[in-house]
């Protein structure tokens, strides 16, 4: 399973959960997701379902998931699998800063923190 921070607004919910979606309908891959409200981020966590034989379409779904969040300002806040030969490459660096970015924003939008 995979899981994306988002900032915590029903808009950015429902972006991340149309990234995942486009990508697992694209892939044909089946998952089952949740969504984890704290008071600084949502957590989606995403299970990603597969047989054996689907294991290298599987890696490269994860991977496109990982960087279309990415590219629109979510970040990878954990990776866990029960398959550790599956190979799960992201950069977290740009996603983080466009996170903290939007989060700052959206929590103060008043400027009030440094």
């Amino acid at each position: 399973d995979i899981g994306i921070a988002c900032p915590p607004s029903g808009e950015d919910v429902l972006q991340l959960n149309a990234i995942v979606g486009e990508t697992l309908e694209k892939y044909k891959i089946s998952n089952l997701s949740e969504c984890i409200a704290g008071c600084r981020s949502i957590i989606k966590r995403n299970y990603f379902l597969f047989d054996d034989d689907e294991r290298g379409k599987t890696e490269k779904c994860v991977n496109e998931v990982i960087k279309n969040a990415a590219e629109k300002g979510f970040s990878l806040s954990h990776n866990s699998t029960n398959h550790p030969d599956m190979k799960i490459s992201y950069d977290t660096n740009e996603g983080m800063s466009i996170l903290q970015k939007r989060l700052k924003a959206a929590l103060d939008p008043q400027e009030v923190l440094a």
